[in-house]
């Protein structure tokens, strides 16, 4: 009996540390399955996660495509809304016609409703009407007559017209042919350019050739040139005086200086000019002295406008000699032509 104990007690102490074993291996073995679970649960989770991801990023680009949609509608609804304010304007502008198309279809209703009333005539009325349409027409006749008679009674005028215009051009030529010859006997004796005919027909000497700079008193190298004219002066007056008024001497000036300065200036040279030619000649100042007169116009009539250059100005400063045509020679022209228009009827 105590063996049997003695063994019993012997197997117990031997089978000790295989059972701890054993609860060894059955918790390693728990906690291999936890942490399974827990790698699988992670796993899940990922996937859930990612698939989260997935959903959150279609859903914000849903979003962002209903946005984008939201706006546009937006924008459509602000242009239906803009669109319908100008409808809105058309049909108020429209309705606006219609009542103007409706006025005026009222008001020609009325003129309809007057000429109507106008045309209701009673034939006394229609025989009168008649009449003044014959009397109208034979009025109309007569005015075509006597417009006929007035396109030729204009045409024969004009063609006299422009007869008495060849007439008084002889006239307006006059002072130029006088001055031709005058040029022409200048030039024969001195040469030609000293003396020019400006676009007014007159006689031109430029002041350089007469004066020093700011002086009246005649150079010396002028006499000959004012000998001269003096002599062409008085055989132009034998041969036609009877068509001279008068022979001005003018005087010219630059802008250089003040206007008062170029004033007495110009009248100086007029007249020493003037002085010199009778001095020069003096049958001239006995026999036509009454033909002559002498003027300053200091610088108010230029040859050339905006003289800023001394080549400018020195143009401008120069002595014109002025034919003026006796009047009664172109009243002569006039009465010859009236006296022709007398023969003519």
């Amino acid at each position: 009996m105590k063996q049997r104990v003695s063994y019993l007690k012997k197997t117990e102490a031997e089978n000790y540390w295989p059972s701890f074993a054993d609860v060894m291996s059955t918790m390693v073995l728990i906690m291999l399955f936890l942490v399974l679970i827990v790698f699988i649960k992670n796993i899940i989770i990922s996937i859930n996660l990612d698939e989260q991801e997935a959903t959150n990023i279609a859903t914000g680009a849903q979003l962002e495509a209903t946005r984008n949609d939201l706006a546009a509608k937006e924008l459509a609804l602000q242009e239906t809304q803009l669109d319908l304010e100008t409808k809105q304007t058309i049909l108020i502008m429209l309705e606006e016609e219609l009542a103007a198309k409706e006025i005026s279809l009222s008001l020609l209703e009325n003129e309809l409703a007057a000429k109507q009333a106008a045309l209701e005539l009673s034939e006394e009325e229609a025989a009168n009407l008649e009449n003044l349409i014959l009397i109208l027409a034979e009025q109309q006749a007569a005015l075509e007559a006597q417009k006929q008679e007035l396109l030729a009674l204009i045409a024969l005028n004009t063609i006299e017209l422009e007869s008495m215009r060849e007439q008084l051009q002889k006239v307006a030529v006059m002072q130029v042919e006088i001055f031709e010859k005058v040029k022409k006997s200048i030039d024969e004796a001195l040469g030609e350019g000293y003396v020019t005919i400006g676009d007014e027909g007159n006689l031109q000497i430029n002041a350089s050739l007469l004066f020093q700079v700011d002086s009246s008193e005649i150079a010396p190298s002028a006499y000959t040139l004012l000998d001269k004219l003096a002599t062409a002066f008085e055989e132009i007056l034998k041969d036609s005086g009877k068509y001279i008024e008068s022979i001005m001497v003018e005087g010219h000036a630059s802008t250089d200086g003040t206007y008062l300065k170029n004033q007495l200036l110009s009248t100086d040279r007029a007249n020493a000019v003037l002085l010199y030619l009778f001095d020069s000649n003096r049958r001239l100042e006995t026999n036509y002295a009454n033909y002559f007169g002498a003027v300053g116009y200091s610088e108010s009539r230029p040859l050339v406008q905006n003289d800023y250059t001394e080549t400018l100005r020195a143009k401008n400063r120069r002595i014109e000699f002025s034919i003026v045509v006796r009047e009664e020679n172109v009243g002569q022209i006039i009465q010859e032509y009236l006296d022709s228009l007398d023969d003519a009827s």
